[in-house]
């Protein structure tokens, strides 16, 4: 699943169930969050609790709302989040990124 915001592409892919780790709200899912632009390209890995393994609307909101809305680098090396472009544009197209998790979850909730 794709969406673009201020000109960078955010795509979300399923990579896999870590069976290791359950919760109460099922296994960790790890998925892919890449961003890509001209002068972005990085990926990361992000685990999540549940049972859904299809990049549907309510996961990619909530996958931009933990990776790139909450999310707080503690700056350590080789964290792709942490990098200055990404930081950069996060600050700038903040009020864009809220703006796409608020739809995508009133879209999800419309459809249940």
């Amino acid at each position: 699943m794709q969406r673009t915001v201020g000109g960078v592409v955010i795509t979300v892919t399923h990579t896999k169930t870590d069976h290791a780790r359950r919760t109460t709200s099922g296994p960790i899912q790890l998925w892919s969050l890449a961003l890509s632009s001209p002068g972005i390209d990085c990926s990361a890995t992000i685990g999540v609790a549940g049972r859904s393994t299809e990049a549907d609307d309510d996961v990619f909101a909530t996958l931009v709302d933990i990776a790139l809305l909450q999310y707080v680098s503690a700056g350590a090396d080789g964290d792709p989040l942490a990098a200055p472009e990404i930081s950069a544009w996060k600050r700038r197209h903040d009020a864009g990124l809220r703006l796409l998790v608020s739809r995508l979850r009133g879209e999800g909730r419309q459809r249940e």
